[in-house]
């Protein structure tokens, strides 16, 4: 981006529910973006209409008319914007054809915001997406998550072969166990339209005797995020979306609630019985998804959560997940670096 095209780089603000304001040129550039089905119109119009924001705004930027990126931002505070980030969407709404101009791009947009903008930050944000951008004296990054992912490029016997002797041994633990309880478990995936709106009530039954609703984090049949998920999946329909059960003879104890385009499979959300803790029916459930989707085609996996003791027994790849900051003022960078300074001085002493 050389100087002149800086100099006609323009931000056009908007509110999120002026559809026809924002969504053609947001589409257009998840087209030339990869087509991430977490940044896709479908999966945000229905995350804003479920989790709205009353002070959200859609972010457009051009230069001589083409789209170059955009974002939805939410102000967080005195001088302070994040991209919508709710708690069902692992990536904060951002995208750019140009991610290594994102200080740029940051830079004009804290003059476009309203009132006296501060900072401007980017939530957990994917490399594989867009490249960590290079820190400088009014740009930083944090660690966010390491999150895992799987490439399925060879036949599941290969694959299995692949994985330790400990892993593989609790596998023949856990259907031995079965088969002296004198259980049985199988893996289930429904994708029809049908099937995914009463696959996520399926869902939050079993989350109700999870250890999620101990906490009171677990979907319920009627509330808001069942709604959410019903309305996302069953847009997408079968050619984009799946749910995964390990089903028995008493019913599913265990889903999985998956997105996938192309040939990668994102898997949103994961929920099994406590009763049936045991027997690791969502391990379990996962060694019969991999073989799926290799059955099926899938190339990649993406769980999107952080690193688990479990997901580290089915793949090595890592990778982090990362929040970008931009400050107005550099100085504001010092200052925060400064009191984060005192802080660990102060509970490294208080140790």
């Amino acid at each position: 981006m050389s100087f002149m095209q800086r100099d006609k780089l323009r931000w056009t603000l908007c509110n999120t529910d002026q559809l026809s304001a924002w969504l053609p040129q947001w589409q257009q550039l998840h087209q030339q973006t990869g087509q991430h089905l977490l940044l896709d119109s479908v999966c945000l119009t229905n995350a804003l209409k479920h989790f709205p924001v009353s002070n959200a705004l859609t972010a457009i930027a051009t230069i001589d008319d083409k789209t170059v990126a955009a974002g939805i931002f939410v102000r967080c505070g005195f001088g302070r914007w994040i991209t919508y980030q709710p708690s069902q969407l692992p990536i904060g709404a951002w995208l750019s054809i140009q991610p290594e101009h994102t200080e740029t791009l940051l830079r004009v947009l804290a003059q476009y915001l309203p009132g006296f903008t501060l900072t401007v930050s980017l939530t957990q944000q994917d490399p594989a997406l867009q490249p960590r951008p290079v820190e400088s004296a009014q740009l930083d990054t944090l660690d966010y998550i390491t999150t895992a992912k799987m490439t399925l490029n060879q036949t599941f016997a290969d694959y299995w072969a692949t994985r330790s002797k400990n892993t593989r041994q609790n596998l023949s633990k856990i259907q031995n166990r079965l088969q002296t309880d004198g259980l049985s478990a199988s893996f289930q995936m429904q994708n029809n339209a049908e099937q995914l709106i009463a696959g996520i009530r399926a869902y939050a039954k079993i989350e109700q005797h999870s250890w999620k609703n101990a906490g009171g984090t677990a979907i319920t049949e009627n509330d808001t995020q069942c709604q959410f998920y019903q309305q996302w999946l069953g847009a997408l329909g079968s050619e984009h979306a799946e749910i995964w059960y390990l089903q028995t003879p008493e019913g599913p104890v265990a889903a999985d609630l998956c997105i996938k385009r192309a040939n990668t499979l994102i898997i949103l959300k994961t929920t099994y019985a406590e009763p049936w803790a045991k027997y690791s029916p969502a391990f379990l459930m996962h060694i019969r998804g991999i073989e799926h989707c290799i059955e099926s085609g899938i190339e990649h996996i993406e769980f999107y959560g952080p690193a688990m003791e479990w997901h580290r027994k089915l793949t090595a790849e890592l990778r982090v997940m990362y929040h970008v900051n931009f400050y107005r003022f550099s100085g504001l960078k010092q200052l925060k670096q400064l009191l984060h300074q005192r802080k660990h001085k102060a509970v490294a002493s208080a140790n």
